[in-house]
């Protein structure tokens, strides 16, 4: 089941925030408290690691994905790493990553989705972009907004 949110939000007097999702054609609500959902996409490899010699390397791309995730959640002590996908090794490593409990009470966490230059022996890693896409807590915007 896929759950995909309308971009219609709500907030209802003692009951939080809701939003509008759609599932196998047919519509309704979910209270926010339940739900993160994908917000808009960003290219953070500048923002991260302003230049390309202070890109980190790694033995693998799991601990790759960890580096990065930690530079990203900063002084965040109550935020949580998971590694939602890969890693995979191919012409490039991809790992993706997810960070919650970070952010603002309209902003839930970031999936980080990471890609990296393989070393000539395949045994390290270069990171090569970091792509963050924003989990909103109180819904999105048609846009891709949190509101």
């Amino acid at each position: 089941m896929n759950a995909t949110a309308t971009g219609h939000n709500r907030s209802v007097p003692d009951a939080g925030w809701w939003s509008e999702i759609a599932v196998d054609g047919r519509t309704g609500w979910a209270n926010t408290a339940f739900l993160l959902q994908p917000g808009q996409v960003d290219d953070i490899t500048a923002a991260l690691f302003p230049t390309p010699a202070e890109r980190p390397t790694a033995e693998s791309m799991a601990e790759l994905g960890q580096t990065v995730a930690r530079v990203r959640a900063g002084d965040a002590p109550e935020a949580g790493i998971v590694v939602v996908d890969g890693p995979s090794v191919g012409d490039v490593g991809e790992i993706s990553v997810d960070i919650i409990g970070m952010g603002d009470d309209s902003v839930g966490g970031e999936r980080l989705h990471i890609f990296a230059e393989p070393g000539p022996d395949r045994r390290s890693f270069t990171v090569r972009s970091v792509e963050a896409t924003t989990f909103c807590s109180r819904g999105v915007t048609p846009d891709r907004l949190c509101v």
